[in-house]
């Protein structure tokens, strides 16, 4: 590697993925060994550099998993060293089992990128420095980091949820910002604590009350002390989501679902379909396609934006998105054929 880069210490969270790679790609035989192989750099603290130099000479490789205990089939370790070499800085991690996203096929390496679906367990891949699951200011509900926005909870209307797109769509105050800097208060926690603290504000009775007291505050609070209040009763605030229903419990109405939103394949594929169609019209069409896959997707009674996503994680991890996938996809939505050949063209086809 040899850039400064390359030479940094790895994060915690980086390095329990090696782990976890290491023993998915060594088979049978590294189960258990991961963190002894890593080991091997003999550093206490490996940089991506130790880690690439441990897999760069067969040798010393061979020996490194003799004194970790593994005796891995030569198909196996000739990938596990290509694996650790392509390991780096920008390797995408998985929010669900925390495997990294890289893959070795036969004599193919695959680098996947955040957005699309994990080797290990075919959920969403992150950036390594991406954000950790949060709870959603709309709902309360926990979501992956992946998800930016909320189409549901304001009918009609776009609702940002992550740090990130929070600043980049709503003009925060700048009394207000000022501090949530010194106290070390992310913008969407505050609207968190606004939307879900004890002392809910009487006045905040939706999403988009909310935004407007992040925006302009003093209507609200005009003295600087009663903002410097709020501030600190969100930094103190701890959000607990609420305990689910017990089976005796008489039903609750379902909390609206987030959507998924990415640059990449499979997450415009998910996007696409939630614009296409309605969850029963996802479920008609890969009845369609693949019927055995109709079966390991939930109720349609999820809403369409959970559906939409668990159908493009399905199809995907399935191999069903394919040649003839996205010709099908247009026989249904005519109309919409410059939306469906952006997605067609992530995936490496034309129609």
């Amino acid at each position: 590697m040899g850039d400064n880069s390359s030479m940094a210490k790895i994060p915690s969270r980086h390095l329990a993925g090696l782990v976890i790679m290491i023993e998915r790609i060594g088979g049978e035989c590294a189960a258990g060994r991961g963190k002894v192989i890593v080991e091997q750099t003999g550093e206490k603290d490996p940089t991506y550099d130790d880690v690439a130099s441990l897999a760069d000479d067969p040798r010393t490789f061979d020996v490194a998993l003799s004194k970790a205990g593994a005796d891995l089939p030569a198909g196996r370790i000739v990938k596990l060293r290509l694996a650790l070499q392509l390991f780096g800085p920008d390797t995408p991690v998985c929010e669900q089992c925390g495997d990294l996203g890289i893959d070795i096929v036969g004599k193919a390496a695959l680098v996947r990128s955040a957005g699309q679906a994990c080797p290990g367990c075919g959920k969403f891949l992150v950036a390594s420095g991406a954000e950790s699951p949060y709870p959603a200011w709309t709902t309360g509900r926990t979501v992956p980091s992946v998800i930016e926005a909320d189409f549901d909870t304001v009918p009609g209307d776009t609702i940002y949820l992550s740090e990130k797109s929070v600043r980049r769509h709503y003009a925060v105050d700048a009394g207000l910002d000022a501090l949530l800097g010194a106290e070390g208060v992310l913008a969407r926690e505050f609207l968190l604590w606004l939307v879900h603290g004890p002392e809910k504000r009487r006045f905040v009775v939706d999403s988009r009350l909310a935004l407007d007291v992040l925006e302009n505050p003093l209507p609200a609070a005009r003295e600087q002390n009663v903002l410097r209040n709020w501030v600190g009763a969100a930094k103190a605030f701890k959000y607990a989501p609420a305990e689910p229903a017990s089976a005796s419990a008489a039903p609750v109405t379902q909390k609206p679902p987030m959507v998924f939103k990415s640059t990449h394949g499979q997450g415009q594929l998910i996007q696409l379909f939630q614009e296409l169609f309605s969850a029963r019209e996802i479920q008609m069409f890969i009845h369609e396609i693949s019927p055995s896959l109709v079966g390991s997707l939930p109720d349609i009674s999820v809403g369409t934006s959970t559906y939409a996503f668990e159908a493009g994680v399905t199809l995907e991890r399935n191999g069903v998105v394919n040649r003839v996938f996205f010709p099908r996809l247009l026989s249904h939505r005519p109309d919409r054929r410059a939306d469906i050949e952006v997605v067609a063209n992530t995936y490496g086809f034309t129609i």
